[in-house]
């Protein structure tokens, strides 16, 4: 779609990732900016089980602490539950054993308002590095040349 829909529940906005947005950083940067949390909605069904499904599921949780934001996830083949902010990972789980959404259990999200670094500013931290030692690179070569004289 063209358009990012925010939907509201109980004076929180979210937006839902479909299937694998979930593992583009600047579509989860864009969606993440103005919600408390996010829903993936996923069918991981192709990958044929694991680990496929469990690296999805890592994947997403990178892009939950990159962004400081909750992320809610509901597979009807994978593994469903939530990943916090914090990268804290809650699956749901029935006879202790990973389940696929309808839940067996309910679950409190932990919301954080403020977004990170990375969300605010995206890859300008990376650019600045790369420019810091693309100067201690330079330095170093003209020290070198002014040795060899």
């Amino acid at each position: 779609g063209q358009e990012m829909t925010v939907f509201s529940y109980k004076d929180m906005n979210f937006s839902v990732l479909i299937c694998f947005e979930d593992i583009l950083p600047l579509q989860v940067v864009r969606f993440s900016r103005n919600n408390d949390f996010l829903v993936n909605i996923t069918n991981d069904a192709w990958f044929y089980g694991q680990p496929q499904a469990s690296q999805h599921l890592g994947i997403m949780t990178f892009r939950a602490v990159e962004n400081r934001i909750s992320i809610v996830r509901a597979s009807n083949t994978g593994i469903s539950g939530w990943v916090s902010f914090k990268g804290e990972i809650k699956t749901l789980r029935e006879y202790g054993r990973e389940v696929f959404f309808p839940a067996v259990e309910s679950f409190k999200v932990s919301l954080r308002r403020q977004r990170s670094f990375y969300n605010k500013y995206n890859d300008l931290f990376v650019l600045l590095c790369v420019f810091i030692l693309y100067g201690v690179f330079i330095s170093s070569q003209f020290k070198r040349g002014v040795r060899s004289r």
